[in-house]
C-alpha cells in the first residue's frame, strides 16, 4: 500500500527521517511554519539543514531540534548553560522573541540550519558574519529597530554581492 502523499508526516516520523538522512551525511530541506525566527526565517521559507556535532555548535548558529513536547523547532543558540566549557545544555530562542530563552539538551539537536530559500534566492545563515548579524538582531532591544533595520540592509547588500 502506498502512503497518502497528501497527508503531512507527524513530528515524530519527520524527526526520525531527518535524523536518518542527516546521519548519512546528506542535507535536508524543510518548509517552515510560524514566525518565531522572523526576520531571519519567515513563515513558508524553505530551510536547508546540515548535520552538526554538538562540539561544533557555535553561539549564533540556528539549529533544528526536537523539544520536550516533540515539536520540531528552529531557533538560535544564544549560549550555554552550566559550567565553563560545558556544552550539554544550550540556551536557545527565536529571533522574534525577547527574554532569556529556553534551555535544551544538545542531544535534542538534529542539525544546523545553514540557509534559507526565499523568493527564488538562497540566503546563507552559516558562517561567522551571518551568525553574528543574526545574533545581534536577536539580542537587540525592541527600541533598537533602526539598528536592526540597518543590519538587515547590510545583510541584504552582502547577499547581493555574493550572488553577483
Amino acid at each position: 500500500m502506498m502512503p497518502d502523499a497528501g497527508r503531512p508526516l507527524g513530528a515524530e516520523t519527520l524527526a526520525q527521517l531527518t535524523r536518518d538522512v542527516l546521519g548519512r551525511g546528506a542535507s535536508v530541506r524543510l518548509s517552515t511554519r510560524g514566525g518565531s525566527m522572523t526576520p531571519s526565517i519567515r513563515d513558508g521559507d524553505v530551510v536547508r539543514v546540515d548535520a552538526v556535532r554538538s562540539a561544533d555548535l557555535r553561539v549564533g548558529d540556528v539549529i533544528l531540534y526536537r523539544d520536550a513536547w516533540g515539536r520540531l523547532l528552529a531557533h538560535r543558540v544564544l549560549g550555554y548553560a552550566g559550567g565553563r566549557g560545558e556544552r550539554s545544555v544550550l540556551v536557545v530562542r527565536g529571533d522574534a522573541f525577547r527574554g532569556a530563552g529556553e534551555r535544551i539538551l544538545s542531544a535534542w539537536v538534529l542539525g544546523r540550519v545553514v540557509g534559507v530559500e526565499r523568493d527564488g534566492r538562497y540566503l546563507p545563515l552559516s558562517g561567522t558574519g551571518a551568525r553574528w548579524c543574526g545574533l545581534v538582531r536577536a539580542r537587540a532591544p525592541r527600541g533598537a529597530v533602526r539598528v536592526v533595520r540597518a543590519l538587515a540592509r547590510a545583510q541584504r547588500a552582502a547577499y547581493k554581492a555574493v550572488e553577483e
